[in-house]
């Protein structure tokens, strides 16, 4: 419809940087979330930290997932994204990284399901990072049956990180909704 939606800002050719502070913050939210919470001596938690598993819901420039996987070398991250022209724009280039053009409501019921009979089908993280055209996220992504799939999608004490933009009553009102559904199902 001509409209230019922005998907994010990164620096080419060097994923050690994050840019953007709300991708920062996010990833400083994770790591401290995920630090730690497996036993062992301090080189068997630093394995495990870096072989995590990453979820990222909304891969707009790809600046997270790269960030994460230069500094984890050993993580593994997917990227679900609606919008194929951004897949094509911005695509997973390190190894351990992946984009999946689609739903990301439909990757996560079947990442749910999936873990039902796999632990290791399981996230450390999941980033949920999508917006629509008025800049709010949709409300699919607060709804139980959607956080319910999230959480079964997740390693005991793994970790969801939500993107929630702020400011004018649209986005206030979605953002009430979405504390109330994260109460309900986390």
């Amino acid at each position: 419809d001509g409209r230019s939606i922005y998907h994010g800002v990164f620096r080419a050719g060097d994923p050690s940087a994050l840019v953007a502070e709300h991708l920062r913050t996010m990833a400083a939210l994770a790591l401290a979330a995920l630090v730690g919470r497996r036993d062992g001596d301090e080189h068997e938690r630093g394995a495990a930290a870096a072989a995590l598993r990453f979820c990222h819901l909304g891969h707009g420039a790809g600046a997270l997932p790269h960030f994460l996987a230069h500094h984890a070398p050993a993580s593994e991250h997917v990227s679900v994204e609606l919008d194929a022209a951004v897949c094509a724009a911005a695509p997973a280039e390190a190894a351990n990284c992946r984009v999946v053009a689609g739903d990301a409501r439909e990757f996560v019921a079947r990442a749910a399901a999936a873990a039902a009979d796999d632990d290791d089908a399981r996230y450390d993280c999941v980033f949920i990072d999508i917006f629509d055209g008025e800049n709010v996220c949709p409300p699919a992504f607060s709804s139980d049956a959607f956080l319910r799939d999230a959480r079964r999608a997740l390693a005991p004490g793994g970790v969801l990180v939500h993107n929630r933009h702020i400011g004018g009553k649209a986005r206030g009102r979605a953002l009430e909704a979405a504390e109330a559904a994260l109460d309900r199902n986390f």
